[in-house]
């Protein structure tokens, strides 16, 4: 059929422009933010508020902040919160900082215990092996009579007793 709307009724107000069509028309504000790794960058921004349908909530305000990448080194970044109050350097702040965090400590319980891999997926089960590979990670990282990565010294300790002991029990090396 020629003319009709793809997609579902708008649920009230008036259309919003499109992102693109703000971004293009805005002023953009120079801000200098916490960013990944623990930097700070210089960078520019629009932000605004926009609508969001959710079923069951209706229409809920969401802040967005566009940041253009000016220099060619980065990427077009978009952050979102449904907290419109928030605003631009701390929603960009939350979602920088935390991604370190994450990402170092997923990291390392991935490389160490292939833990994207698990399969552990019954009951309690997933919650309750995830933690004991975080005690297993704190108990390798206090060890420190080893060089070697938390990789091999779990290698270290799958194959030596006296040593999975010391591990274990925080014991000094004779």
């Amino acid at each position: 059929m020629v003319g009709k709307r793809n997609g579902r009724p708008r649920k009230r107000g008036a259309k919003l422009p499109a992102p693109e069509a703000i971004v293009r028309q805005t002023p953009r504000t120079p801000l200098e933010v916490a960013w990944y790794g623990g930097t700070r960058r210089h960078v520019t921004v629009v932000s605004g508020v926009g609508q969001w349908y959710q079923s069951g909530e209706g229409l809920v305000p969401v802040r967005w902040v566009f940041i253009p990448d000016e220099t060619g080194t980065h990427r077009d970044d978009s952050f979102f919160s449904t907290d419109p109050a928030m605003t631009p350097p701390a929603l960009i702040e939350t979602f920088t900082g935390r991604w370190s965090l994450e990402n170092s400590l997923h990291g390392v319980l991935d490389v160490t215990f292939d833990e994207d891999r698990s399969r552990i997926k019954k009951d309690n089960a997933p919650e309750s092996f995830a933690l004991l590979r975080r005690l297993a990670l704190c108990l390798l990282k206090q060890e420190t009579s080893s060089k070697r990565s938390i990789k091999g010294k779990r290698l270290r300790a799958s194959w030596d007793g006296d040593y999975l002991l010391q591990v274990l029990c925080g014991e000094a090396e004779n």
